[in-house]
C-alpha cells in the first residue's frame, strides 16, 4: 500500500539561523507593523501601497444652504425653499397704501352691487310668477336651434307683455321661423306656462300657481338669494386677501360693505315671504 504523506511533511526541518552563514541573514528586510491601523479616512489605500494617499476634505459638501430646506419635493409639487423657487411671504396684518385700500373697496363695493341688482331680478320675477302674471325674463332662457348652434329667444322674436290679460305676446322677426318659436316656448317645461300660435303670433299665458308650484317658485327665490351671499362671501374674501388679511388696515370697511349686503339680502327673504303670503 502506498503511504501519502502531506506537503508539510516533505519539507526539510527550518534551520536555526545560527547555523546558517552570516551572508545567509538579511539586516535591511523592512518590518512590517504587527497591527493594521483601523482608520480609514486619513489613508484610504493600503499603507504599503506606492501612490500617495489622496487628502480628503475635512467635512462632507453641502448640498443645502442654510436658507434651503432638506424637503426638496412636497405634496403640492415643486420646492418652496428650493434655488429659483423663493416665493417672497406675505405678513398677515401688513399694512397697504390708502389708495390701495380705496381701490380694493371700490373693487367689492361693485361687485356686490352687482350681486345685488342680479338678486333683485330673481325677487321680483319668482314674486310675479307666484302671483300668476308674466314677465318677459321668464322667456330669457329659451334658445332655438340654428344652422350655426343655437340662439336665444330674445335675439331671434321681440316679446312684450300684456298686464291686462296675464300674458306675454311673442312676435318672430322672420315669420318663417314662428313655428320653431312656438314650439321652443310650448316645450320649454315652464311651471303652468301655456303657447297658443295666432296669425304668426304667438300668445304665452300662465295660470296662478298653487300648492307645490307656489312652494316650488319660493325655494327657487331662496336658492337665489344664497348663491348671492355666496358671491357676497367670495367678494370679501378676496378683499380681505388684497389687503393683507384679517385685521390689516381698511378689512373692517371691506367687513361693513359685505356684512350690509348680506343684511340687505336677508331682508328681500322676509319680503318674498310676506308678499307670498298674500
Amino acid at each position: 500500500m502506498r503511504v501519502v504523506r502531506p506537503l508539510h511533511a516533505l519539507r526539510p526541518p527550518p534551520r536555526s539561523p545560527a547555523l546558517l552563514p552570516a551572508s545567509f541573514i538579511p539586516t535591511d528586510r523592512p518590518r512590517l507593523p504587527r497591527r493594521l491601523s483601523r482608520d480609514f479616512t486619513s489613508s484610504p489605500v493600503p499603507f504599503f501601497s506606492a501612490t500617495p494617499a489622496p487628502k480628503l476634505a475635512a467635512s462632507p459638501p453641502k448640498f443645502f444652504t442654510a436658507n434651503q430646506s432638506v424637503r426638496t419635493h412636497r405634496a403640492g409639487g415643486g420646492d418652496k425653499f428650493g434655488p429659483g423657487h423663493h416665493q417672497p411671504h406675505v405678513k398677515k396684518g401688513a399694512s397697504v397704501t390708502e389708495e390701495e385700500q380705496a381701490r380694493v373697496l371700490e373693487r367689492v363695493r361693485g361687485k356686490v352691487d352687482r350681486v345685488l341688482d342680479w338678486a333683485r331680478v330673481v325677487v321680483f320675477d319668482g314674486v310675479e310668477r307666484a302671483h300668476g302674471r308674466l314677465t318677459p325674463a321668464m322667456l330669457d332662457g329659451i334658445k332655438l336651434a340654428t344652422p350655426t348652434g343655437s340662439a336665444a329667444l330674445r335675439s331671434i322674436a321681440s316679446v312684450t307683455s300684456v298686464p291686462a290679460d296675464r300674458a306675454l305676446r311673442v312676435e318672430a322677426f322672420d315669420p318663417t321661423t314662428a313655428k320653431a318659436v312656438f314650439a321652443a316656448i310650448r316645450d320649454a317645461g315652464i311651471p303652468g306656462l301655456s303657447a297658443s300660435k295666432e296669425e304668426g303670433i304667438v300668445r304665452v299665458e300662465v295660470a296662478r300657481p298653487v300648492g307645490d308650484v307656489r312652494e316650488g317658485l319660493a325655494r327657487n327665490i331662496q336658492e337665489g338669494l344664497e348663491s348671492a351671499k355666496h358671491q357676497i362671501r367670495g367678494a370679501r374674501a378676496e378683499g380681505l386677501k388684497a389687503l393683507g388679511g384679517r385685521g390689516a388696515d381698511g378689512t373692517d370697511q371691506v367687513c361693513e360693505v359685505t356684512e350690509g349686503a348680506v343684511g340687505v339680502l336677508d331682508g328681500m327673504w322676509m319680503g318674498v315671504r310676506e308678499e307670498l303670503k298674500k
